[in-house]
């Protein structure tokens, strides 16, 4: 089933087996469709910009990311909005466009927020979202921690972020 997929080429993205895990989720994007579950086809383009993102296939990870997005707000996920706002900015920071990557996360933050069920997500992917921005040394990275603090202070994520020298917590 497209769960089972999805999940499985999770798996094979991290284990470097990039082309198994595209090929399992085109079953799985094709499955999604001819079922007509859109929530788990935005789960699927989320999972699909990614794995296209890392092995440098941009314009097809913008489009699934698009695609991801466009399918949340169908359904209404704020988990996926977010998971797919949040693929927007990794692309972003690709580009090297901070405006745009600041823009996305912070929406991705919005929307996993309102994700209440989702918190642990939350904090997950904003660690990530740190970690990736701190590979650009050219200040964006502090820019994107001060920013995604204030709002994790305002909302009480129970989120610290912390500079490049330390751990994340």
């Amino acid at each position: 089933d497209v769960c089972s997929s999805d999940l499985m080429a999770d798996d094979l993205r991290d284990q470097g087996r990039y082309d198994e895990a595209l090929n399992t989720l085109a079953q799985a994007e094709l499955l999604a469709k001819q079922c007509g579950d859109n929530w788990l086809l935005s789960g699927v383009c989320v999972s699909l910009a990614d794995v296209q993102r890392v092995t440098g296939r941009l314009i097809e990870a913008e489009r699934s990311a698009a695609s991801a997005l466009r399918w949340a707000k169908h359904v209404n996920s704020p988990q996926y909005m977010g998971m797919a706002a949040a693929a927007q900015g990794v692309l972003a920071m690709q580009r090297d466009e901070p405006a745009a990557a600041l823009k996305h996360f912070t929406a991705a933050f919005k929307h996993l927020r309102k994700a209440r069920t989702n918190r642990e997500l939350a904090r997950a992917l904003l660690r990530g979202l740190l970690f990736h921005a701190q590979q650009h040394h050219d200040g964006l990275a502090e820019e994107l921690a001060a920013e995604l603090q204030r709002l994790a202070d305002s909302t009480e994520l129970g989120l610290t972020l912390v500079g490049r020298s330390e751990e994340h917590t």
